[in-house]
C-alpha cells in the first residue's frame, strides 16, 4: 500500500513549488491525500475526520510561526492519526466476531478447517460493510490462515489456534496501517507532552506507550506531584535516557509500584541527585537487575533508609562498585537478609568506614566467601569491642593501630584546643570512622597542612557541621580525591570563602549531587578556573539560584558541555553580564529549553559570535521579549537555517534607513509593516501584504549598507516571502522536516 503521509509531503512540496501560498498548497495536498485513501478503500468518515484535524493543526501551525513545511508534517501526522482514531474506534471487533462463527461452527460439528473458513467469511463480510480496505483484508487473513495452520500442525487445540491466528491477522493488518503512513506513536507523543505540561492533574491518563514516545528533553518538565499522579505502569515506557532528563526532585513522588514498573535500563539514566530525592519505601520495587543496571555513583545518593527500604533479593545485582560508592551510613539500613543476598564479590568495595557503620546482626548473613572477598584493611573498621553475632564467620582480630593514628586519635578526643598538633602523617593513618568526633572547632584549629592526609573515607565520615570550620587553605591543601567523599550537606556547611581555596581537579573529583548544597556566594567565591573540572551532572545538580554568583569569567572557563545539564531556571537566575563570557561552543551545547528563561538583559549582554551556535530550536523556545533585544551584529552571525520571526530585532517597525539589514528579515526599512506575513501571502507593501524576493536582495543581507537599506522602499515589492530564495516563492530546502 502506498505511503500516503509521503505522497502529502510530496505533494505539498510540489504545490510550494509551483508558487501557491500555504494555506493553498496545504488544501491541495490534504485532497491528494484524501483520494489516494478513498482510493484505496478507507472509510469516508475517517477521511473527514483527519481532514478537518490536520487542517485545523496546519492552520494553529502557522498562527504560532512555524516554517510551512513543519507546519505541514505536524498537520499531517495529526490528521492521519486523529483518522485512525475514528478507524479504531468504530470498526466492528473482528476478534469477537471471527471467534464466535469459529466456535458456532465447531459446535455444529464442522471440521477445525471448516470452521476457519466460517469465520474468515463472517470476517470478511464485516470489513467490506465496515469499509476496511481490501489490501488490508487480505494481508490479514493470509497471516492468520498461515498461523492457524501451523498452530494445528504443532498440535494446538482448534480454538487455540485459531486465537493464534486472531493475533497474526491483527498483526499484519497494523502492519498495512502502518505502511500507509499511519504513525500511533506520533499520537502517543502529542498526548504525553500534553499531559507533562498541563500539569500534575493531567498525569492520570499517562501511559507507557505515551511515556515511550515522547522526546527525552519533556522530561524537564516533571515535578514530584506529576510522578505522585501517574499510573505506575506507565513507567514502563521509560529509558535512561528519560531518566537522565528528568529533574531529580521528581522522584519524590515516587513510590514502590513506580520503581516495580521502571525497565531496569532505565536505571542507567539515574544520578545520585535521583536516588537522594527519592523516598525510601519506593526501594521496595526494587529488584536485583535495577541494582545489576544502576551506575555504581548513584549509590552516593543512597541513606540507611534506602537500604533497609530494599528488598534483600535487590541485592543480588550489587557490585563491587557499587560497594565502594556507597556512603557508610547507608550500611545503617543493613539487615542480615541484604547481606546473604549479596554477591560475594561486592564485599571487595568495602572499606573500613563501611565496617564501622554496618550493624553487628548484619553480619549473621556472612559467610567465608565473604570474609574471603573483604580487603583485610576494611577490618581497620571494626570496633575493638566487636563480638560476631550467632551464625556469622570467625572475623580476624582488627589490625593494631599505627603510633601516629592513635596520637591523631587522642587529639580529636582531647578537645578542639588539642588540633594544633595534628599532622598530614596523623591524619592519613586514623581510621575514617574516627574522624565522627569532629566538630566545627576542631576543624578551625586543625594546621591547614593536616588536610593533605585526608582521603575521600575520611571526608565521608566527617559530620557535615564540622566544614564551619574550614578556610580556604584547608580546602586547599586538601587532596583532590577526598572530594568523593563529600554530600550535599558537607558543601551546604563549607564557608563560602572556602571555595577560594579550590581547583578544577577539585571540582572534577566532587560528586554531581553534592552541587545540591550550594549556593550563590559559594559560586562568587570559587575561583574562575575551577569551573574547568565542571561535568553536566554537576551543573544539573547545582540549586539555580546559585547562579546568581557567576560572572563572565566563570562562564568563559566552563566547558561547552557542561551546558547540557542546565535548565531554564538557571538561565533565569544568571545575572546578565555572565553572558560576556559565552561563546558559540557553550550555546550550541545548551539544550533549547533553557532559552525560555532568557530575557531582553541576557540577549543583549552575549556576543555576536555565540550566536553561530543557535539552532532553529533554540529560537522556537526564546520568548519574544528576548528576541526583541537581538541586534543587527548578532544576527549577522546566525547560522543560514536559523530566522527569527517578524520584528525580531527592535520593534521590527520602524527601524529606518541605518537598520543594518533587519529588513531583509521581516522588518521595515521605511517604517512600513513587514513585508512578509507568516502566510507568505502576496499583496501590497503598503498593506502589511507579503511579496516574492528579489534574488540579489537575498544575497545582499549581510552586505546590505545604509543607501541600499533607504532605497528598499521602493523596491519591496520584489522581496521574497519568509525562507525562500527567489521570486516564485519557493522554499530554499526542499526536503520535509521529520518531527516524529
Amino acid at each position: 500500500m502506498e505511503n500516503y503521509y509521503a505522497q502529502g509531503q510530496e505533494a505539498f512540496q510540489n504545490a510550494l513549488n509551483q508558487g501557491l501560498p500555504p494555506d493553498e498548497a496545504a488544501q491541495q495536498a490534504g485532497d491528494s491525500m484524501s483520494q489516494g485513501l478513498m482510493d484505496a478503500g478507507f472509510p469516508p468518515d475517517m477521511i473527514q475526520a483527519g481532514m478537518e484535524a490536520g487542517m485545523q493543526s496546519f492552520q494553529q501551525g502557522m498562527d504560532g510561526n512555524m516554517p510551512p513545511m513543519d507546519a505541514f508534517s505536524q498537520a499531517a501526522n495529526i490528521g492521519m492519526d486523529a483518522g485512525a482514531n475514528m478507524f479504531d474506534d468504530q470498526m466492528p471487533d473482528m476478534d469477537e466476531i471471527g471467534m464466535t462463527a469459529f466456535q458456532d461452527a465447531m459446535a455444529n460439528g464442522a471440521s477445525p478447517e471448516e470452521a476457519a473458513e466460517t469465520a474468515v467469511n463472517a470476517i470478511s463480510q464485516a470489513g467490506e460493510e465496515f469499509g476496511v480496505p481490501p489490501e488490508m483484508m487480505e494481508a490479514g487473513i493470509n497471516a492468520g490462515m498461515e498461523a492457524f495452520n501451523e498452530a494445528l500442525a504443532n498440535g494446538d487445540t482448534p480454538e487455540g489456534a485459531f486465537g493464534t491466528a486472531l493475533d497474526a491477522g491483527g498483526d499484519a493488518a497494523d502492519a498495512v496501517m502502518a505502511q500507509a503512513g499511519f504513525d500511533m506513536d506520533y499520537v502517543d507523543m502529542q498526548a504525553g507532552m500534553e499531559a507533562i505540561e498541563g500539569g500534575p492533574g493531567e498525569m492520570g491518563g499517562m501511559t507507557a506507550d505515551m511515556m515511550e514516545a515522547i522526546p527525552p528533553g519533556a522530561m524537564g518538565g516533571m515535578g514530584p506531584d506529576h510522578m505522585a499522579n501517574m499510573p505506575p505502569e506507565a513507567m514502563g515506557g521509560m529509558d535512561a535516557s528519560m531518566m537522565q532528563m528528568m529533574p531529580p526532585e521528581a522522584m519524590g513522588g515516587m513510590g514502590p509500584d513506580h520503581m516495580a514498573n521502571m525497565p531496569p535500563d532505565a536505571m542507567g539514566g539515574m544520578s545520585p541527585g535521583h536516588m537522594e530525592m527519592m523516598p525510601p519505601p519506593a526501594m521496595g520495587g526494587m529488584g536485583p537487575e535495577h541494582m545489576d543496571m544502576m551506575p555504581p555513583p548513584v549509590m552516593g545518593g543512597m541513606g540507611p533508609d534506602h537500604m533497609a527500604n530494599m528488598p534483600p533479593e535487590a541485592m543480588g545485582g550489587m557490585s563491587p562498585g557499587h560497594m565502594e560508592m556507597m556512603p557508610p551510613p547507608a550500611m545503617g539500613g543493613m539487615g542480615p537478609d541484604h547481606m546473604a543476598n549479596m554477591p560475594p564479590e561486592a564485599m571487595g568495595g568495602m572499606g573500613p568506614s563501611d565496617m564501622t557503620m554496618m550493624p553487628p546482626d548484619a553480619m549473621g548473613g556472612m559467610t567465608p566467601d565473604h570474609m574471603a572477598n573483604m580487603p583485610p584493611e576494611a577490618m581497620a573498621g571494626m570496633p575493638a569491642d566487636f563480638a560476631p553475632p550467632p551464625g556469622a564467620p570467625d572475623f580476624p582480630p582488627p589490625p593494631p593501630l599505627p603510633p601516629e593514628a592513635a596520637t591523631g586519635m587522642q587529639m580529636i578526643e582531647g578537645g578542639s584546643g588539642e588540633m594544633g598538633g595534628m599532622t598530614a602523617d596523623m591524619m592519613q593513618a586514623m581510621p575514617p570512622a574516627a574522624m565522627g568526633g569532629m566538630g566545627p572547632d576542631h576543624m578551625a584549629n586543625m594546621p591547614p597542612e593536616a588536610m593533605g592526609g585526608m582521603s575521600p573515607g575520611h571526608m565521608e565520615m566527617m559530620p557535615p557541621p564540622c566544614m564551619g570550620g574550614m578556610g580556604p587553605d584547608h580546602m586547599a591543601n586538601m587532596p583532590p580525591d577526598c572530594m568523593g567523599g563529600m554530600s550535599p550537606g558537607h558543601m551546604e556547611m563549607m564557608p563560602p570563602d572556602c571555595m577560594g581555596g579550590m581547583s578544577p581537579d577539585h571540582m572534577e573529583m566532587m560528586p554531581p549531587h553534592c552541587m545540591g548544597g550550594m549556593g550563590p556566594d559559594h559560586m562568587a567565591s570559587m575561583p574562575p578556573d575551577c569551573m574547568g573540572g565542571m561535568g553536566p551532572d554537576h551543573m544539573a545538580n547545582m540549586p539555580p539560584d546559585c547562579m546568581g554568583g557567576m560572572g563572565p569569567q566563570h562562564m568563559e572557563m566552563m566547558p561547552p558541555d557542561c551546558m547540557g545539564g542546565m535548565g531554564p531556571q538557571h538561565m533565569d537566575m544568571m545575572p546578565p553580564d555572565c553572558m560576556g563570557g559565552m561563546g558559540p561552543d557553550h550555546m550550541d551545547m545548551m539544550p533549547p529549553h533553557c532559552m525560555g528563561g532568557m530575557g531582553p538583559d541576557h540577549m543583549a549582554n552575549m556576543p555576536p559570535d555565540c550566536m553561530g551556535g543557535m539552532g532553529p530550536d533554540h529560537m522556537a523556545m526564546m520568548p519574544p521579549d528576548t528576541m526583541g533585544a537581538m541586534s543587527p551584529d548578532q544576527m549577522a552571525q546566525l547560522p543560514p537555517d536559523v530566522v527569527p520571526p517578524p520584528g525580531a530585532a527592535g520593534d521590527g517597525w520602524g527601524a529606518g534607513a541605518d537598520d543594518g539589514g533587519i529588513a531583509a528579515f521581516g522588518g521595515s526599512a521605511g517604517g512600513l509593516p513587514p513585508v512578509n506575513d507568516p502566510m507568505g501571502m502576496p499583496g501590497d507593501p503598503a498593506a502589511g501584504g507579503g511579496a516574492p524576493f528579489d534574488p540579489a536582495v537575498d544575497a545582499a543581507v549581510n552586505a546590505i549598507d545604509e543607501t541600499a537599506a533607504a532605497g528598499m522602499g521602493d523596491g519591496m515589492a520584489d522581496m521574497p516571502a519568509d525562507g525562500t530564495d527567489d521570486a516564485s516563492g519557493a522554499g530554499s530546502d526542499p526536503e520535509p522536516t521529520d518531527v516524529v
